[in-house]
C-alpha cells in the first residue's frame, strides 16, 4: 500500500486494465485515421499537383486526430485523478470507447460530404456525444463515489470541470473545421479562445468553492 495525501491507497488493478484498453482503443482510432489519406479524384502525380488532391482528406485527417488527442488528454488527466474504479465507471469507459472507434468513420464520411453541412453536424455531433459521456462519467464519480484523489475539487470546479468535458473539444474543433471554410479561415485564430474562457471559469469556480468551504 502507498501512502497519497494522507490516504492510504490500495493500487486497482480494474482501474489500470482500464486505462490500458483506453490507451489502445485511441491508439488504433488514431492510427486508422490516415489509412483514408488518399488523392481524391484525378491527380497528375506530381508534387505541385498533390496537395490539391489530397487536401480535403488532410484537412478532415488533421481536425479528427487534433480532437482525439484532446479527448486523449482529457482522458488521462480524468482517470489519473481517480484512485478506483467499479462497474459504473467501466460502463461509461466502454461507452465512450465505443464512441472513439467511431471517429474514423465520421472521419470518413466528412471526407467523401467534403465538409457540408450534413457532414459536419454528423462530425460534431460525434463529438457533442463523446464529451457528454465524458462528462457523465466524471458526474457519476465526483458528485456520487469517494474515488477523487486529495485534493478534491469543490462542487462549483466539479460542475465547470463537466461542463468543459462537454464544450472545450467541439467548440474547438468545430473552429477549426468551419475555418476551412471560404471566408472563415480566419477562425482558427480564435481556438484558443475557449481555453482561455474554460480558464477563467476554472479560477472563478475555485473562488466559490474557497468561499463556500469557510
Amino acid at each position: 500500500m502507498d501512502m497519497l495525501d494522507g490516504e492510504t491507497e490500495v493500487r486497482d488493478y480494474g482501474l489500470e486494465r482500464l486505462m490500458m484498453l483506453s490507451d489502445g482503443v485511441f491508439a488504433i482510432a488514431m492510427t486508422l485515421l490516415a489509412l483514408d489519406l488518399r488523392p481524391q479524384g484525378a491527380w497528375d502525380h506530381t508534387l505541385a499537383g498533390l496537395w490539391d488532391a489530397i487536401r480535403v482528406p488532410f484537412l478532415a485527417f488533421f481536425w479528427s486526430f487534433f480532437a482525439a488527442a484532446i479527448f486523449w488528454a482529457g482522458h488521462r488527466r480524468q482517470f489519473g485523478a481517480y484512485r478506483r474504479s467499479d462497474a459504473a465507471i467501466s460502463f461509461f469507459n466502454l461507452m465512450l470507447l465505443g464512441e472513439i472507434i467511431l471517429l474514423p468513420a465520421a472521419t470518413r464520411i466528412l471526407t467523401e460530404m467534403k465538409f457540408s453541412s450534413d457532414g459536419l453536424t454528423l462530425y460534431l455531433g460525434l463529438f457533442g456525444l463523446i464529451g457528454f459521456t465524458n462528462a457523465a462519467n466524471w458526474i457519476y464519480t465526483a458528485f456520487f463515489t469517494d474515488y477523487l484523489r486529495a485534493p478534491r475539487p469543490g462542487p462549483a470546479a466539479k460542475c465547470v470541470i463537466a461542463l468543459m468535458q462537454i464544450t472545450l473539444p467541439v467548440t474547438m474543433t468545430a473552429l477549426g473545421v468551419l475555418s476551412n471554410a471560404d471566408g472563415l479561415h480566419w477562425l482558427v485564430a480564435t481556438m484558443p479562445v475557449p481555453m482561455l474562457i474554460a480558464r477563467g471559469l476554472r479560477v472563478g469556480a475555485d473562488a466559490i468553492d474557497r468561499r463556500l468551504a469557510r
